[in-house]
């Protein structure tokens, strides 16, 4: 416990790009000394032993595990830690890759310099001893970490409890696990999820030679949500449109002058949604940003007017005249969006959510405006 307080003391004293090493003095007490001239090494080459020198004497020092506590590199502790793997009592730096909630430390070890696969051991505050990550299911040892997750009431869940059985050693996926315990819904569990949705969209179509109204229009569809981590999740959709828009070109002020903009589109918002999971409700807020592609099954863009502006040249009198003509409107086009929303998850397996879009098309002819959406997993 000493030594730990002696490191984080040391180690909040120190900058992200300090180097420094903890070695006995002549008394055998461990200090603290800077270290420059760092030898290059792997991360398996770490694990045994590293040269560099006293940046006080600029005498050369060899750091090993049974000579000194610990060196700190950059951002990373290299600690003196004795551990046992495959049966053998081992005595290595190993580097600290994370602290979780100040109370466990998370070290890794690589058994193998050409592969450096990472074998991750933790160490709870208060105890010397390592621990590994992995459960070993022939001698029969469940790691703390696996027994602490079973210990919190969502555990008692089925689907939680499988979920808890068959995660990856790695300190990123104890993190999330350990998140969904405290929230204490088992139904925050990461799914696949699908359903359909609703909205109502406020849109302007903005184009540089017209003057378009204001358009209220609804989108019936589909979506599925696909979870990529705890809190990520890949979230696609489907939606139908139509769409009808009047206006008038520019610079024409007459009673006669009449735009008009129809279009029927299959949309696909292609999304990446973080959803607030770990909090203890059921009302999780989430954001949501991505690319949104459209089809345009059906497309018009016509406009009419009269004209009055014109002299004629000879005698001088004004001309009149109707004009009338189209755009041409693209079959496909692109669109920015983001959202913000609130998933209410009033059933284990059932959620509605609610959300406020905004949509921007890139097209010289575009669209642009906000949606609010209702969406129910089936």
């Amino acid at each position: 416990m000493k030594i730990r307080l002696f490191l984080l003391f040391f180690s909040l004293c120190t900058t992200l790009s300090a180097q420094r090493a903890l070695v006995p003095d002549t008394a055998g007490n461990f200090v603290g000394v800077p270290i420059k001239d760092v030898a290059a090494a792997t991360p398996y080459q770490r694990q045994f032993s590293v040269s560099c020198k006293n940046q006080l004497d600029n005498n050369p020092l060899v750091l090993t595990p049974e000579t000194a506590l610990g060196y700190q590199v950059s951002r990373n502790w290299y600690i003196s830690q004795t551990f046992q793997y495959a049966g053998e009592t081992k005595q290595l730096f190993l580097c600290r890759v994370r602290t979780y909630k100040d109370s466990i430390s998370f070290y890794v070890y690589f058994d193998d310099e050409a592969a450096l696969h990472p074998i991750y051991y933790v160490q709870i505050s208060g105890d010397r001893q390592l621990y590994p990550m992995k459960d070993d299911p022939a001698s029969g040892y469940v790691s703390p970490l696996h027994t602490l997750l079973l210990s919190y009431p969502i555990a008692q869940d089925p689907d939680v409890r499988a979920y808890f059985d068959q995660l990856r050693p790695t300190p990123d996926d104890f993190e999330e696990a350990h998140r969904l315990a405290l929230s204490k819904y088992p139904s925050h569990l990461p799914r696949f999820k699908w359903g359909i949705h609703l909205a109502m969209a406020f849109s302007k179509l903005t184009a540089s030679h017209y003057v378009m109204d204001p358009v209220v229009s609804i989108l019936p569809g589909v979506f599925a949500d696909i979870p990529l981590f705890y809190h990520l999740s890949y979230h696609p959709e489907l939606a139908f449109e139509k769409y009808a828009a009047d206006g008038t070109v520019k610079y024409k002020m007459t009673q006669y002058n009449d735009v008009a903009y129809n279009v029927t589109t299959l949309s696909s918002p292609q999304l990446i949604r973080f959803t607030a999971a770990n909090r203890p409700s059921r009302l999780l807020p989430y954001f949501e940003t991505g690319a949104q592609f459209s089809l345009n099954l059906k497309h018009s863009f016509e406009y009419k007017y009269f004209f009055n502006d014109h002299v004629d040249l000879i005698t001088h009198l004004p001309l009149s005249g109707e004009v009338q003509g189209e755009e041409s409107i693209p079959a496909t086009s692109w669109a920015v969006v983001a959202s913000l929303g609130l998933e209410w998850q009033f059933s284990r397996y059932h959620s509605i959510w609610f959300s406020c879009r905004f949509v921007k098309e890139l097209d010289d002819i575009s669209r642009i405006g906000g949606m609010l959406q209702i969406s129910y997993n089936l």
